[in-house]
């Protein structure tokens, strides 16, 4: 059995590019992002399209499924839902696409949440604490959990530049348990066999005016979903594994949810 754990990056094209990245759907080749998560662009202008690829983490390698490309200077009617088609390598579409919302808003008017998580290792004899193995990852990781840091220091020098501060960091829910870092299943509870946890912080940001200045609106995408089709395609200058696939004939042709009205 083969499974897919798809994951979206989103990459603002221009002189300044800035990249996003959704969380992982674990085990699907249909992903839904409920509850939809949401990326802020800082445009200069409307004519640099965000590049959206579509990509399956497992532990060994990173399979490519797809890649589209939002123009956002065809972008006409506020909000909008769009269906962007995924292309091959060949330059074929393929039969999945991915579905986004895209709406503006003046940058005085953003507020982020910006997300990162803590981690503690049970010892023995100390119980609960930052008494880490050296295999650790590291005491701290962004929001998808998919880079680790030693300190607070270096966690946050990842996250977005440019932001004014409007709340600090806090903790938004109590501990989750489980036996290693990477598990995709985190308890409310620590049990016998749970040797890690972690707590989610968040602070609330909003765009500087001292370095953003007089630029246009922030692009706000919400992620929707995707059908995903497992080929190869070229994801700028590097070119992804063709994920094994034991039946040649066989592609994934889920049907997409209607979006809400608008």
């Amino acid at each position: 059995v083969i499974e897919f754990h798809p994951v979206v990056n989103l990459m603002l094209k221009g002189e300044n590019s800035q990249k996003q990245r959704t969380s992982v759907r674990y085990s699907t080749n249909n992903p839904l992002w409920d509850p939809v998560e949401v990326f802020y662009f800082i445009l200069e202008n409307l004519e640099n399209p965000i590049i959206i690829s579509v990509v399956s983490r497992n532990s060994s390698e990173t399979y490519s499924l797809g890649l589209t490309q939002l123009a956002l200077s065809n972008v006409t009617d506020i909000p909008t839902y769009l269906h962007l088609p995924l292309t091959l390598a060949n330059g074929k579409i393929s039969d999945s696409e991915i579905v986004v919302e895209v709406s503006f808003s003046d940058v005085a008017n953003v507020h982020v949440t910006q997300t990162i998580h803590e981690f503690e290792r049970y010892q023995p004899i100390t119980g609960w604490g930052h008494n880490f193995l050296p295999t650790d990852p590291g005491r701290w990781s962004n929001a998808n959990r998919n880079a680790f840091f030693k300190t607070l220091d270096d966690a946050e020098r990842e996250l977005i530049e440019g932001w004014d501060v409007l709340e600090g960091w806090g903790p938004s829910i109590g501990w989750l348990y489980a036996t290693f870092f990477t598990d995709i299943t985190w308890y409310g509870t620590a049990s016998l066999t749970t040797y890690v946890r972690r707590r989610s912080w968040t602070r609330i940001v909003r765009p500087s005016s001292a370095v953003f200045g007089n630029l246009p609106r922030p692009e706000n995408i919400t992620l929707l979903s995707t059908t995903e089709n497992t080929s190869q395609v070229q994801n700028g200058n590097e070119q992804l594994p063709l994920p094994p696939n034991p039946n040649s004939n066989q592609t994934s042709n889920s049907t997409l949810p209607s979006p809400p009205s608008v």
